[in-house]
């Protein structure tokens, strides 16, 4: 068999103009280019990089010029590129200028030569681009889309707040670069004041400055993005742990929120919406109470809590949060602890909108009611008084049909007792005319038997006998119209049906003006019903 040997294509790199082009062999040196910060282009399976005088120093130690050996870059005359490319080793000291042969070596290296020498440094320590993690603070645009920022960590073994902090920036083209390769959402919501951001950076120092600089060329969104969402789990945890995740949410819901805190910025889409959808219909009754607050930036955690302060001093029955929409970087604020600590301490019930569909903030977590925008938070306001009204309604109805079935069950009842009454009367006056019919047929019979025997004493014992029943029977006649009249009387139907009434404190009837005092209740039966009336003066019976 015939044996193949095979050698590894090397890599070349070239100057076009303001770029610096690598080809050959860039598979095996892929991730040495990508330290550069190169950028594939797969129309001709190249690596482009934005050319500069560092840049190809650099790229002199990975790659070889177009056409040269390796060994032929330690010298620049060989070089056939127009552009000359820097030897990567060169002399530790710099040649001196015509000023600094003017200074005398026994005095020491002027600045030129110190910064000179202190940019060497940095360039051979640093030769490719490096992975840094740290904060970045005071970021700012700037015209043309170039970002500045600090970039800090802590000092270890200081103050805990003492940070060291190096400048930072993002050229426009590395900014749109960025955004084209994850996304420009991604890139904006990373890229704010706070958060932690591990960056592929290259060191550089500015010698008319003395100040050492970093360049961005590339980014890790999810080392960013984990960091947020583990301080979010990790407060999560606590709050739980402590109950704090639903102490606004056990808090009762007021049935008539008449006094409404709104929380929000000033001027805001958010507030325009939430009044508008509040008090357009009109059934809102209440008063709404406007509290200014800052809803982007460092700011929001500290006027957000003073809001809060502010609306409970105010004794408002609903706190409502909102804003309107922003990228998923501003809901960062409202993951913080001193907000979510606020709405949880708050004896008031808080309804937050914050403005995103897809994802929650802490603080919308842990208040008692999350709507997804300003108006749907306005809207579940009206909704309980909508309830409360029906709620009332309903309870209106079951006591209109209590009182109807009550009346109309007094209604039988007092029936019931007249025709009772009435019957009672019948029985007892049938009773005494069969009793005085009976007594009548036994004085008959008797006086029969004893005429045949004694005729004489008949005529003596009849007219007594006679006279005995008439007393008697005019005697019981008048004790029955006597109880039919008491019977009468106690009947209130004919003097309630007359128009008269009774009157009645206490359970006992009033007879005398002697017997109520000027202020006391008192009761009058009526036909249908029973009127309560207060006593409010007293006039005697005037004697003619």
């Amino acid at each position: 068999m015939f044996g193949l040997s095979w050698a590894p294509m090397p890599l070349y790199f070239k100057i076009e103009g303001d770029q610096i082009v690598f080809f050959g062999d860039t598979f095996n040196h892929r991730p040495a280019i990508k330290e550069l910060g190169a950028r594939f282009n797969g129309a001709d399976k190249t690596w482009v990089v934005k050319n500069s005088d560092m840049m190809r120093d650099r790229a002199a130690l990975i790659a070889k010029p177009q056409g040269i050996s390796l060994s032929e870059t330690t010298s620049p005359s060989s070089t056939p590129s127009s552009t000359p490319v820097k030897s990567p080793i060169s002399s530790s000291v710099p040649k001196p200028s015509k000023e600094s042969e003017l200074v005398d070596p026994a005095m020491g290296l002027t600045i030129s030569q110190l910064m000179s020498l202190a940019d060497k440094a940095i360039t051979q320590s640093f030769p490719t681009p490096i992975w840094v993690v740290g904060e970045i603070q005071s970021l700012s645009r700037r015209g043309g889309g170039t970002v500045y920022f600090d970039f800090a960590d802590a000092k270890t073994g200081a103050h805990q707040t003492a940070t060291m902090t190096v400048k930072c920036n993002i050229w426009q083209n590395t900014v749109t670069w960025l955004q084209k390769r994850h996304g420009q959402q991604k890139i904006d919501e990373i890229l704010a004041d706070g958060n932690r951001l591990r960056a592929l950076v290259q060191v550089k120092l500015y010698k008319d400055r003395g100040q050492i600089t970093l360049t961005i060329e590339d980014v890790d969104p999810s080392f960013t993005q984990g960091a947020l969402a583990l301080a979010r789990a990790e407060l999560l945890k606590k709050l739980r742990a402590q109950g704090l995740d639903r102490k606004n949410k056990l808090l009762s819901m007021p049935n008539f929120p008449f006094r409404v805190a709104l929380i929000t910025a000033d001027g805001s889409r958010a507030q325009t919406d939430f009044q508008h959808q509040l008090t357009a219909s009109g059934l809102f009754p209440g008063e709404m109470i406007f509290i200014p607050c800052t809803m982007q930036g460092d700011r929001v955690p500290v006027d957000v809590s003073r809001a809060l302060k502010a609306a409970i001093d105010a004794q408002t029955d609903i706190i409502v949060i909102c804003r309107g929409g922003g990228s998923a970087a501003d809901l960062r604020w409202f993951d913080g602890e001193e907000i979510a600590l606020a709405i949880a301490n708050s004896p008031i019930p808080i309804i937050a909108a914050i403005g995103h569909h897809d994802d929650t903030c802490i603080a919308e977590e842990i208040c008692h009611t999350r709507e997804k925008t300003p108006t749907a938070a306005a809207d579940r306001i009206l909704d309980i008084f909508r309830d409360t009204r029906l709620a009332i309604n309903e309870k209106a109805h079951v006591l209109a049909v209590i009182l109807d079935r009550e009346m109309t069950r007094f209604d039988r009842l007092q029936s019931d007792l007249r025709e009772r009454l009435m019957q009672s009367a019948d029985y007892y006056f049938s009773r005494q005319r069969e009793r005085l019919t009976l007594m009548m047929s036994h004085l008959q019979r008797g006086f029969d038997a004893a005429k045949s025997n004694q005729q004489s004493m008949f005529v003596t014992l009849a007219a007594q006998l006679n006279h005995f029943a008439s007393m008697n029977l005019q005697k019981l006649s008048e004790e029955l119209f006597a109880r039919q009249q008491q019977l009468t009387r106690l009947d209130p139907g004919p003097w309630l049906d007359a128009g008269w009434t009774q009157l009645s404190a206490a359970g006992k009837n009033i007879k005398s003006m002697q017997d109520i005092e000027l202020g006391a209740l008192i009761q009058a039966r009526l036909r249908d019903g029973i009127l309560k009336l207060k006593v409010d003066a007293k006039e005697p019976r005037r004697k003619d």
